[in-house]
């Protein structure tokens, strides 16, 4: 597969937030060779995982956890990023994600909250795991990741 040509469609668009215009690039490819194309987006760089809905934390949690534990091209850092209303399972402590979460940090998968949501939710910041680190806008911290070379994926 990776002799054959692709057809790669590449579009953008703008977002505003905070008086700023941000521009978001969208590539996507009619044939996929897994392995070449993660190789390119990710060695040496990382990867930011993205969840904003509560019923998505298991998928996530267990994506991560196959990824962590599967993945040999050299990634530097595994990234959880929460917002919306999925800021809520850093302060629930759920038995159930509980245990993933503190399994994953034990892997080094840095896990992440969206302040702006967290001020949203009325989620007082001691309730957190204390691995948890905040950043004040979500999606700006997904923006800036990414031009840092990270792949985003979201369940």
């Amino acid at each position: 597969m990776r002799n054959e040509k692709r057809k790669i469609k590449i579009s953008s668009s703008t977002a505003k937030q905070n008086g700023q215009t941000m521009k978001i690039l969208m590539v996507s490819s009619s044939l996929f060779d897994t392995n070449n194309m993660i190789e390119g987006m990710i060695m040496n760089k990382g990867v930011i995982f993205h969840i904003d809905e509560n019923n998505k934390w298991e998928l996530l949690l267990n994506n991560v956890k196959n990824f962590v534990l599967s993945c040999d091209y050299g990634i530097n850092a595994v990234e959880i990023l929460a917002n919306g209303e999925a800021v809520t399972a850093y302060a629930e402590h759920t038995l159930k994600i509980e245990q993933k979460i503190m399994e994953l940090a034990k892997l080094n998968v840095l896990f992440v909250a969206c302040n702006n949501s967290l001020v949203g939710m009325k989620i007082d910041k001691e309730r957190l795991f204390p691995f948890i680190k905040i950043v004040p806008v979500g999606v700006v911290e997904m923006v800036e990741k990414q031009n840092e070379g990270y792949a985003y994926i979201k369940p």
